[in-house]
This record gives structure tokens, C-alpha cells and sequence, in this order.
């Protein structure tokens, strides 16, 4: 059930300057940002349709020239990226997921993949007992096969770490050596994938479902009947859960027991959702236009720039937001300045 909302707008002017932030490769179709956690001057853009030109490119200057990182992809899509506390970049592409890595051997860093699926499962043994056979199951190991399917979407910010793919969702408890999972509730539709404090969650347009035991089972979340076009999920740095949808913005602090649709937050057609750490603000874009939002779970107050570029994601590192355009590469964020914003109370 949907709460009612009492809200206040305040308006303020300015503007923040984007940039494009494309030397070393230009008029890509960018598809993934991840920026290395212990480097914000190194970030990592996923390219695809590019054939050979495509795959991973690499900055360590904060976008003032990138370099290709495609070996061992093998001319593969990169749709997808995420690090994890230790450090590991996965990359999620069109035939399975990869990891990032520098070894012996190699001048460069390279990607190995890391798609191995090893599930567990059940068979029945008869027994000897007392001069009776019975039957009962034993668990077993299924022999490993590889994830070749789609990724979609991946978060790599917990112990399990979860990756929602055209197989189903998988989760991996050994950092990507073996990944575990498939269909969830008879569904290969999930697209999108959360976590947070050991809850996962996994979200389609239709629907929400989460997992409080690391994928092993999932169960339905309660969403209001309103909510018909999911389009991403998030967490916020407490646990608050958001939910993009084609109509806007909606936010819960209680695990989906109640929600608040934003409605003063003026974006519809949700395409991207991060969260960033360093401002603790949620950023917040559509693909059908160039307006980025920032917006606040503490007191809904939001700033919104207009970046100049249509969107496709938006990422922040070191103080600097950067975006996936969807037609002009990578943008950066020049000059910082107030920008319009709004405060929405519940």
C-alpha cells in the first residue's frame, strides 16, 4: 500500500559542465562504468557492437585518455561491470562473465573467464534397513557445466556475490570460481540484482523477488499493484531499497513493507540507479533525456543537471560523476556548480 506524500520544492539555479571523455576510442556504444574503489582515477568502460575495437577500455588519469583492455574476451560484448571489496572486476558480457586479472606471463592485465556453474542437487539410494529397502536422497555435486547466457547486471558489494543473467540468477559464495543458481521461481526473466547485509535481491519489469539465505531460495516481495514496469533496483548505504519504475521513483525503508513513490523527484522512465558512497546521495537518469539527478534518502532533497549528452549510466569516483552517454562515449563532469533542487518528505 502506498502511503501518502506531503511534500515542499524549493528551486535553486545553476549548472554543472560535462564533458566528453573519449581520447583513445570515440563514438562507442558504452554500456558499463565501474571505477576501482582504491583508485578513483581508474575507471573501466564496457563497450559493445564494436567488434575489434570493442570489450573493456581503461583510464588511470580520471578520463583524460583511455587504453584497450580486451584480451581474453575474444571479441565479446562487455554489458555489465562490478569490483568487489577485495579489489576483483567482473565483467559481464554477452557469453559469460570474466574476471580481471594480471599474471605471469602476461605484459598486460587480462580477462579469464570465470563461468563455471556447479550446482547441487539430490538423489534417491535405496538401503538395506533391517531386512527393508528403502529409499531416501543424498545430496550430490552435478557435474559443472559453463554459463554461456547473457549477463545482465551483477553486485559484487557482499560476501555472496549475485549476477542475474538469460540463464536465470546465479550466486557464487568462492569469488567467481564456481557460480550457483539458475531459474528463480520458474523465471529466466530477471534483469536486475542487489544486495545488501546478506539480502539479495533480484527484480524483473513486473516484479521483485529477494533471498535471505544466498540464493538458495527466494520468495516474492511485496511491491504496491502501481508498480508495473520495474527498470532497476538499489540500495542505499543503510539498507533503504529504491525501485526505478516507468513512472518514477519509489523508495522503502522497511524491506518493502511500505513504500513512497517520489513523485515530486521529476524523472520518469527510469533507466539507471548507483548509489554514491562519498555523497550518499542516489544518482538517478533516464535514457530520454540528459538530466542526471542526485537525490538524498535522508531528507529527499535532489540536485538535477542537465549533462548536455542523453543518458545511459551514471557512476561516480573521486568526487567527479562520469556517464555513459548513449550515443557519445563516456562524459565527465567538469566544473561543479548548485543545480536545481527539490526536497520531498513522506
Amino acid at each position: 500500500m502506498q502511503p501518502k506524500l506531503i511534500a515542499a520544492i524549493a528551486i535553486l539555479a545553476g549548472a554543472t559542465a560535462f564533458a566528453q571523455s573519449n581520447q583513445g576510442f570515440s563514438a562507442r556504444k558504452v554500456e558499463a562504468l565501474v571505477a576501482d574503489a582504491r583508485d578513483p582515477k581508474r575507471i573501466l568502460a564496457g563497450v559493445v557492437n564494436d567488434k575489434s575495437y570493442g570489450g573493456v577500455f581503461l583510464t588511470t588519469d580520471g578520463g583524460g585518455s583511455w587504453s584497450q583492455i580486451a584480451e581474453g574476451l575474444e571479441g565479446r560484448d562487455v554489458f555489465t561491470l562490478a569490483q568487489a571489496k577485495d579489489g576483483t572486476i567482473l565483467a559481464g558480457t554477452g557469453h559469460g562473465i570474466f574476471a580481471l586479472e594480471t599474471s605471469e606471463g602476461f605484459a598486460d592485465p587480462h580477462w579469464v573467464m570465470r563461468s563455471s556453474v556447479v550446482n547441487h542437487g539430490y538423489k534417491i539410494i535405496t538401503v538395506n534397513n533391517g531386512g527393508h529397502k528403502i529409499n531416501r536422497e543424498e545430496p550430490v555435486t552435478l557435474p559443472a557445466r559453463a554459463m554461456t547466457g547473457h549477463v545482465y547486471s551483477m553486485d559484487l558489494s557482499g560476501e555472496v556475490w549475485v549476477a542475474a543473467t538469460s540463464e536465470g540468477v546465479f550466486t557464487s559464495v568462492d569469488k567467481a570460481m564456481t557460480w550457483q543458481g539458475g531459474l528463480v521461481l520458474g523465471s529466466d526473466e530477471y534483469h536486475w540484482v542487489a544486495a545488501w547485509d546478506g539480502k539479495l535481491l533480484a527484480a524483473r519489469r513486473t516484479g521483485v523477488v529477494y533471498s535471505k539465505d544466498a540464493g538458495k531460495n527466494w520468495d516474492p516481495m511485496r511491491i504496491p499493484s502501481k508498480i508495473k514496469d520495474i527498470r532497476r533496483v538499489a540500495f542505499s548505504k543503510d539498507g533503504e531499497l529504491w525501485v526505478g519504475a516507468g513512472d518514477g521513483l519509489y523508495f522503502s525503508r522497511d524491506k518493502g513493507e511500505s513504500w513512497f513513490w517520489l513523485e515530486k523527484v521529476p524523472v520518469r522512465d527510469v533507466g539507471d540507479l548507483a548509489f554514491d558512497e562519498q555523497t550518499g546521495r542516489m544518482l538517478v537518469s533516464s535514457r530520454n533525456n540528459s538530466t542526471l539527478y542526485a537525490v538524498d534518502p535522508k531528507d529527499f532533497l535532489f540536485s538535477a543537471v542537465d549533462v548536455g549528452f542523453r543518458l545511459f549510466l551514471a557512476r561516480a569516483a573521486g568526487g567527479m560523476r562520469f556517464a555513459a552517454s548513449l550515443q557519445d562515449g563516456v562524459v565527465a563532469e567538469r566544473d561543479r556548480e548548485p543545480g536545481v533542487a527539490g526536497v520531498q518528505k513522506p
